[in-house]
């Protein structure tokens, strides 16, 4: 017998032996087996949706369903004929043509998931869920790092992930996925490094990705003399819920971007104190933030 099948019929007869059969015909512990696997699955396909866009893709089609169901209601209370003929016949279509619709607009994402399949990344702590120290710990790291590039005038743009996946921002970027620490983000944006072109990505407590490129913002109100940098770390924190954090290469002036708004002239202190609180916040967006009175 293969030691498979012997690991498989042993864990049955545990379980059996464990968790009597409830009366009736329904057994209980091949019932709680088939759960946790459909629990593992549903959680294995959540934090890949999580890594990128397709998270909002799918709050989107929820809400686009949820609006249908509530107006075939609707319709039908009022009266409308014609309007709930055509409500009606959408929802009568969908269940037909919704796997062809999600494999159009999931393309990208599902062939990222098959790629990603059996990575450890999967199953890593998000940011907003680590403990009280490895948060404080995780920003001193960077903190340090900020201000030693700050006296060298080391430009750096740091995304830091939070709720909503920087994963399609990964494609062309170099891997990296190790222990963040303030030497090895210094050695990445050192001038003249292979790596010190575009962001570094930081996920939990690890940096996922270096020299990846994010989408520039568009925002007319924006200094006109910001630089390509600083538009790109408004541009991610208006796609995303992402904590950016930017180095200035021309001035070493210490920035900070999130939900569209770019917070500058910031100390070491004055960040370290406004990321401790941004990320212990737990999924809460910040914009228009202002200066804290740090003596």
């Amino acid at each position: 017998m293969p030691l498979l099948d012997v690991f498989t019929q042993t864990l049955r007869s545990i379980g059996f032996a464990a968790i009597p059969k409830v009366g009736g015909t329904i057994p209980v512990p091949e019932t709680i087996f088939d759960i946790l696997i459909i629990a593992i699955i549903i959680y294995y396909v959540l934090k890949i949706v999580q890594a990128s866009k397709a998270l909002q893709l799918f709050q989107g089609l929820a809400v686009f369903f949820l609006a249908l169901i509530i107006s075939d209601n609707i319709s039908r209370w009022l009266g409308l004929i014609a309007l709930n003929w055509m409500i009606r016949s959408v929802l009568q279509v969908l269940p037909m043509t919704l796997p062809i619709l999600l494999a159009i607009l999931f393309q990208p994402e599902l062939r990222k998931a098959i790629g990603t399949l059996g990575q450890k990344s999967v199953f890593s702590k998000a940011i907003d869920f680590m403990e009280a120290q490895e948060v404080n710990t995780l920003v001193n790291e960077i903190c340090q790092a900020v201000g030693h590039m700050s006296d060298r005038k080391h430009g750096a743009i740091i995304a830091i992930e939070r709720q909503v996946g920087l994963g399609d921002y990964e494609n062309g970027a170099t891997k990296i996925d190790a222990q963040a620490n303030a030497s090895l983000i210094e050695t990445i944006f050192y001038p003249g490094s292979a790596l010190h072109d575009g962001g570094i990505i930081i996920r939990g407590e690890r940096i996922a990705y270096a020299r990846c490129v994010f989408p520039l913002s568009q925002d007319p109100n924006l200094d006109p003399d910001i630089g390509t940098r600083h538009r790109a770390a408004v541009g991610l924190s208006e796609e995303t819920d992402a904590i950016i954090v930017v180095v200035s290469e021309t001035s070493g002036i210490i920035s900070l971007a999130t939900a569209g708004s770019l917070t500058r002239y910031l100390s070491r202190v004055e960040l370290e104190g406004l990321l401790k609180y941004m990320i212990k916040s737990r999924g809460k967006v910040f914009a228009n933030l202002r200066r804290p009175n740090v003596s």
